[in-house]
C-alpha cells in the first residue's frame, strides 16, 4: 500500500516557522496573565518552546540529501569497480571461447555497463560461479583464483552499498515526513495561540494585536 503523502499546512520555510515561533512564544509569556484566564499556562509554552527546539535541531532536508548523494557517488564508484573486474575475466573468457558462443553467453554480461542494480550484482556472482567451473580451461589464459576472488569481495561491497542507498533514501523519506508533521503541529498551536493573542488585544492595542501576526499585512493573509 502506497504511503499518503503528508503536506505542510504553513506557508513559511522550516527557519522562518522556527524564528516566527520564538518570537511569538515570547509575546505570550509577556502576556502570560492574559493567556491564563483562557487555560494556558506556563506548562503549555514550556511543551512548545521544546517542540520548537526539537524541529529546529531536526536535519533538514538538504542535510539529509546530500548524505544520500555521497553513498549514490560510492555506489557508482563500487560499480564501476564491479564492471571493470568482471570485463577482464570476461577479456580471458573471449580467449578461449569465442564472443557469441554459448558458454561466453552464459557468464551473463551482455550489455554489462547497461545492467541494473540488482542485476549487477546478479551477474558479478554469476560470473565467478562460470570462471571457477571452467577454472581449468581459463588458467590457461591467465585466470587466477585472485581474479575471482576480487571479484566478490568487490561485488559485496556493491551490494552493502545498495543497501545503505535503499536506507538512506527511506531515511529521507521518514524524515521529511517526520519533519513535516512536527512542523504542522508547531503551527497549529501557533494559530491557536495568535488568534487568541489577537482577541486579546484586538480592541486595546494595535502595537500588541500586531505582534501576534504570523505575516505581514501587505504579503499574505493574518490568522484570524
Amino acid at each position: 500500500m502506497k504511503n499518503k503523502r503528508i503536506i505542510r499546512t504553513y506557508h513559511l520555510t522550516d527557519a522562518e516557522l522556527v524564528t516566527k515561533s520564538k518570537e511569538k512564544l515570547r509575546f505570550m509569556r509577556r502576556d502570560a496573565v492574559h493567556f491564563a484566564q483562557y487555560g494556558i499556562t506556563e506548562s503549555e509554552f514550556e511543551m512548545l518552546e521544546q517542540q520548537i527546539e526539537t524541529f529546529s535541531d531536526w536535519e533538514t532536508d538538504i542535510e539529509v540529501k546530500a548524505i544520500q548523494t555521497e553513498i549514490t557517488l560510492a555506489k557508482k564508484a563500487k560499480a564501476d569497480a564491479v564492471i571493470e573486474a568482471i570485463k577482464k575475466v570476461m577479456t580471458i573468457v573471449a580467449l578461449k571461447f569465442k564472443k557469441g558462443s554459448a558458454i561466453y553467453k552464459a557468464f551473463g554480461t551482455h550489455k554489462l555497463a547497461l545492467q541494473k542494480e540488482a542485476d549487477l550484482h546478479l551477474t558479478a556472482k554469476l560470473v565467478v560461479e562460470r570462471g571457477l567451473l571452467h577454472m581449468s580451461e581459463l588458467s590457461v589464459h591467465g585466470l587466477t583464483l585472485d581474479q575471482l576472488n576480487t571479484i566478490t569481495a568487490l561485488n559485496n561491497e556493491y551490494f552493502d552499498v545498495l543497501l545503505n542507498q535503499k536506507v538512506a533514501q527511506a531515511n529521507r523519506k521518514n524524515c521529511n515526513n517526520d519533519r513535516i508533521l512536527l512542523g504542522n503541529e508547531i503551527y497549529t498551536k501557533l494559530k491557536r495561540y495568535t488568534t487568541l493573542g489577537l482577541s486579546i488585544w484586538r480592541t486595546k492595542s494595535e502595537a500588541m494585536y500586531n505582534d501576534y501576526l504570523m505575516y505581514d499585512k501587505t504579503n499574505a493573509k493574518e490568522i484570524s
